[in-house]
């Protein structure tokens, strides 16, 4: 099976999530764009323009290295946060083996040209210990549920189903 991650248009990014069986087959694949709301995008510009914000070698308080679940359903809005994102319709998933986890980072940079283009990912997987379904994934700078700020969000256009022993992948990649 082609990896989708390798035909990403640069300057866009895409969240990848996969749930496999205990058999390792994959049972669900979802792709798509990633929605930045106006805590991310706050982030963003203070990494920019805010010289406190970024000390070279850590980014406070922007880490946002933490990727959270949910089983909220509702649209992706600007002006989401870690409240919205955790509650009703659904709640941020901490149980059956899925809560929030820090991601493995890599980056890669075509460095050694005008407007050399980057990439890097976040990846995280969990295995599932009880079934569930999963609507929505965010990215957060805490490692504590329904907690930090938000900065990325991504809505699956249907949601995933897990059970007992499936494992679960999530792949976020940010294009520059």
């Amino acid at each position: 099976m082609t990896n989708m991650i390798d035909n990403i248009p640069r300057g866009d990014n895409f969240v990848e999530i996969v749930v496999r069986g205990a058999d390792g087959e994959i049972k669900d694949r979802h792709y798509g764009k990633n929605s930045r709301v106006t805590t991310g995008q706050i982030g963003m510009m203070g990494l920019l323009y805010n010289p406190s914000v970024c000390n070279g070698t850590s980014l406070t308080p922007y880490n946002w290295s933490y990727i959270a679940l949910s089983t909220n359903t509702n649209a992706v809005a600007y002006t989401d946060t870690v409240t919205t994102f955790s509650t009703t319709p659904g709640v941020e998933i901490t149980t059956n083996g899925l809560g929030r986890k820090q991601a493995a980072y890599n980056a890669v940079n075509t460095a050694g040209s005008l407007n050399a283009t980057g990439q890097s990912t976040l990846y995280a997987s969990w295995t599932a210990s009880g079934a569930g379904t999963i609507a929505m994934a965010g990215l957060f700078n805490s490692p504590t549920a329904s907690a930090g700020v938000l900065g990325l969000e991504y809505s699956l256009t249907t949601p995933i189903s897990y059970n007992n022993g499936d494992s679960v992948s999530l792949t976020w990649t940010l294009n520059q």
